[in-house]
């Protein structure tokens, strides 16, 4: 474990492609709820909060690091 740590320690822009497909993932799994919503029995209460909380931060992870990105990508083209 202590290698990976290492690794992303080193490498500082993969960390912001990993946060940006974790994302992405998290908006994936909140609209999967949301289909399958209609085919559960009982309390749908805490998977309408997972779902929400499965957005926010899906949304989150995935708006601040393609910023970060994409300043990242015009100062590399200025600075050519």
């Amino acid at each position: 474990m202590k290698r990976i740590y290492e690794w992303m320690r080193c490498q500082p822009k993969t960390k912001n492609y990993l946060y940006f497909a974790a994302g992405l993932y998290l908006l994936y799994l909140s609209y999967k709820m949301l289909l399958g919503i209609n085919d559960m029995a009982g309390n749908r209460l805490p998977i309408y909060m997972f779902m929400c909380a499965f957005a926010i931060i899906g949304i989150t992870f995935t708006v601040f690091p393609a910023i970060i990105i994409i300043k990242d990508r015009t100062n590399n083209n200025n600075q050519r």
